[in-house]
């Protein structure tokens, strides 16, 4: 959950927060996908299915719990140590790190996140 649904600052009646808070949760689906995926074709270096707050979190938290954690702690999920030697993984989770901004202003836009993709794709 973005930190602006959590701190109760995200304003409902500009429709761009609504976009600002998806992008946060882009982010998260990215880590996500890394973790999953192998560095190269030939390892089998996948690391095994995680949320994104596990090791802090317990299963189902509770807002509080998630507001402490995101907006207090600012706690982002963690980079798994096997990403450092693929530029790669590097490069997306740089991504992620820009969308997890605690200010969604500071979020890249959905333009600037198709054409660091769009970038990645023609590397």
């Amino acid at each position: 959950m973005a930190p602006e649904i959590l701190d109760k600052t995200l304003n409902e009646k500009v429709f761009e927060s609504y976009k600002a808070t998806d992008l946060y949760a882009l982010g998260l689906v990215f880590w996500e996908i890394l973790r999953r995926c192998q560095t190269t074709p030939e390892e089998n270096d996948a690391d095994i299915y995680k949320l994104p707050y596990e090791d802090v979190l317990p299963n189902n938290p509770k807002f509080e719990e998630m507001h402490e954690v995101v907006c207090i702690r600012k706690i982002r999920p963690a980079p798994s140590p096997r990403w450092e030697n693929n530029s790669t993984f590097c490069y997306i989770l740089n991504s992620c790190q820009e969308l997890w901004a605690e200010n969604p202003a500071c979020r890249p836009s959905t333009y600037v996140i198709k054409e660091q993709l769009r970038d990645l794709q023609n590397q």
